[in-house]
Formats: C-alpha cells, sequence, structure tokens
C-alpha cells in the first residue's frame, strides 16, 4: 500500500555550507521543493525562509523574512514551517519535500513535531504536518576533516 502523504527528506549538518550542498542534488527532479529556514538574524528578530523548486523551467527560488514569535524559535518554526509542509504537501504539483536544516535545529525534535503538534487550535481533532507529509530519510552531513573535533570540542 502507498502512502499518501508527501515524501519529506532532513538534510543536517554543522556547517552550513556543506549541508547545503547536499539539499542541491536533491533538486534533481520536478516537484520536488527544498526549504531552508536561516536563523543567523535570529538576534535581530528575524528568520529567513528560503524556498527552492525545481519546476520545467527550472529551479525557482524564494526568500520571505519571517519575523521571530514571541522571540522564541520554536514557536517561529511552528507557526510558519508547520502550515508550510501542510500547504506543499497538497499542491499536486509537489512530489517530494527537502527540509534544509539550519545548523542549529535537530532533526529529532521537528520528526517529533511534525507527528504530534496540531495546527489548528480550534479543530476539535486538529490536523498535524505528519498528516501531509511522511519522514522518508534524514541525511546528515559531516566534513571528514573536521568532524571529529566539532563532535568532542567545545
Amino acid at each position: 500500500m502507498t502512502s499518501r502523504r508527501t515524501p519529506l527528506v532532513l538534510v543536517a549538518g554543522l556547517d552550513r555550507d556543506l549541508t547545503a550542498q547536499a539539499a542541491t542534488p536533491l533538486l534533481d527532479q520536478p516537484g520536488t521543493v527544498v526549504v531552508h529556514h536561516d536563523v543567523r538574524g535570529l538576534g535581530e528578530g528575524v528568520v529567513v525562509r528560503t524556498t527552492r523548486e525545481q519546476q520545467a523551467a527550472g529551479v525557482v527560488t524564494s526568500t520571505a523574512a519571517i519575523e521571530l514569535a514571541h522571540g522564541c524559535l520554536s514557536c517561529t518554526l511552528r507557526l510558519d514551517l508547520l502550515p508550510l509542509l501542510r500547504t506543499l504537501a497538497r499542491r499536486d504539483d509537489v512530489s517530494r519535500i527537502v527540509l534544509q536544516l539550519d545548523p542549529v535545529l535537530e532533526p529529532e525534535h521537528l520528526c517529533w513535531a511534525f507527528e504530534e503538534v496540531g495546527l489548528d487550535d480550534d479543530a476539535e481533532e486538529p490536523e498535524t504536518a505528519g498528516d501531509w507529509v511522511e519522514v522518508a530519510g534524514v541525511l546528515a552531513v559531516l566534513d571528514a576533516a573536521s568532524w571529529l573535533d566539532a563532535a568532542t570540542g567545545e
């Protein structure tokens, strides 16, 4: 039996550039959308969301500044990312979603949130992002030259 949920691949790592390099080849097929929340502007209260979509004419990129909700990164991602995943999964032209994680984000908590955090507070049984997307894999990106120091250092 096949799932009606859209496959979701998470790409995580400690090096922002390597993580982006690993996510880019996943745009190899039409219908793929890569979503990235850059949190480097967190101190200024802004998270920058970039989406890249593989379309017939090539990759289309869009960027939006997301205001930090309540001064909280978790709230901001809950209010922006989870509904975005549902919106993308509902589109007929989206066959796969890739979530390129910022180095400060860990995939385990996000995987939990996809299944457990309700999207519609006023609904009797609120939907979750997990009703629409299914984690197909988590790709961890490491720099072979520095991973041991990064894992065991401060």
